[in-house]
């Protein structure tokens, strides 16, 4: 310990330079991970707080969201076959929306579930929709100036935002709620506790389902990589430096050898 002690203020420089570099390669390590988490929440939050344990598709979408389509009322015979377990429809949009009749146009993802699905979220701001004309949305879309009260126009559709939640985004765009009241067909059916199902449709996790999500799994396989690429390249800065103050004692150490001998 005294030797060491001594060896650490003789060659202060030395040491103060690699543990700068540990402390910067860590940090950097710290930034990315961050950086993968906020990309995951950004790109698939709205799955991952989804109420439900699994959720059934069709088996030809590979494990796709947006590439299952069950008709509604197959769909919903699937739902009042899951008997005591809670079991509500979903249908997921990728569209395009305008606010108050203004030619400003908004990247939206948009689920449609039951009024009162256990789907839907959290209330931050505003009411629960009323009627099928209410829709809550992420609370992302007030820096698109959208505000409570105002009109959504999708497709040919004008809906009045009721609401809005926070944490629902899909696919990097915010999430608007509305009622799947109208539509011939779903994406998927969400069930907390098992799924009881036959026929062509695979039933999975939350967490299987967010590999279908575009782009998803590339961007946490690309930011992974570049993290145990960090890992690998501070260890071997460690291993390189510690071999060579080892060659610069070689001869000190034999020295102290042939002293003792």
């Amino acid at each position: 310990m005294f030797l060491a002690i001594r060896e650490l203020l003789f060659a202060k420089t030395r040491y103060i330079l690699i543990g700068l570099i540990m402390v910067l390669t860590a940090s950097l390590i710290f930034i990315i991970s961050g950086l993968a988490q906020g990309l995951s929440a950004d790109n698939a939050s709205s799955i991952q707080e989804l109420q439900a344990d699994l959720l059934i598709l069709t088996k030809d979408a590979e494990g796709k969201l947006t590439k299952s389509f069950i008709p509604m009322g197959e769909a919903q015979e699937i739902v009042d076959n899951q008997g005591d377990e809670h079991a509500s429809t979903l249908a997921i949009r990728m569209m395009n929306a305008t606010r108050n009749n203004s030619q400003q146009q908004l990247d939206i993802a948009m689920f449609a579930t039951e009024p009162d699905s256990m789907l839907m979220p959290k209330i931050t701001e505003g009411v629960s929709p009323t009627n099928q004309k209410q829709v809550v949305a992420d609370t992302t879309l007030k820096q698109e100036g959208v505000k409570l009260g105002d009109k959504l126009t999708i497709g040919e559709a004008s809906y009045i935002v009721s609401a809005f939640t926070s944490g629902q985004r899909y696919s990097h765009t915010p999430v608007v709620f509305i009622h799947n009241q109208g539509l011939d067909q779903v994406n998927a059916i969400a069930v907390q506790g098992d799924a009881h199902v036959e026929g062509s449709f695979d039933v999975m996790t939350k967490e299987d389902a967010l590999q279908g999500i575009p782009s998803y799994s590339q961007e946490q396989a690309s930011l992974n990589m570049m993290i145990i690429f960090l890992y690998v390249i501070a260890a071997f800065v460690l291993a390189v430096f510690f071999y060579v103050i080892t060659l610069q004692k070689k001869g000190t150490v034999w020295g102290v050898k042939s002293i003792r001998c």
